[in-house]
């Protein structure tokens, strides 16, 4: 798993709200509230909408859309930031869908803000292989070949 190391490499926890940046001495994820305790000890609740995103004991999550069938939807959730490498980052979003004992797992791939691909449940070489093979000119590539129609 030694590629997707380097998105983990944060050392304090945090969590950004749209409207401040708390530094934590730790951070709790509920159902419907995240609570932060300072390094002063104060404790700060915020409704989990609020929060954009947050870094706990090095995982990086961040709040971003999520894409039903490669239509984005109008529905975010929190997602980890797995990777970064070649432009690529990779988000992992992990959900029950109610048929399985198990969480699914999309990995969501995005190149300046915009979500390139997406895979569910993928192996973890397909992913390596996507990263490590990505090149900006294929995204080139294919805005040329939409704007000549």
């Amino acid at each position: 798993m030694g590629i997707f190391v380097n998105a983990q490499k944060v050392t304090s926890n945090y969590v950004v709200t749209h409207n401040d940046t708390l530094i934590c001495q730790d951070i709790t994820v509920g159902a419907f509230k995240t609570t932060c305790t300072r390094l002063d000890g104060e404790t700060i609740k915020m409704a989990n909408k609020d929060v954009l995103r947050y870094a706990k004991d090095g995982k990086l999550m961040q709040r971003m859309p999520v894409y039903v069938y490669n239509q984005k939807t109008k529905r975010q959730d929190m997602m980890e930031l797995i990777d970064y490498r070649n432009q690529v980052a990779v988000y992992k979003h992990e959900f029950y869908n109610g048929s399985s004992d198990h969480p699914d797992v999309n990995f969501y791939f995005y190149v300046h803000g915009d979500c390139i691909e997406i895979q569910k449940n993928p192996q973890l070489d397909d992913i390596k292989e996507f990263v490590m093979n990505w090149n900006k000119d294929d995204i080139q590539v294919a805005d040329q070949q939409l704007t000549k129609k």
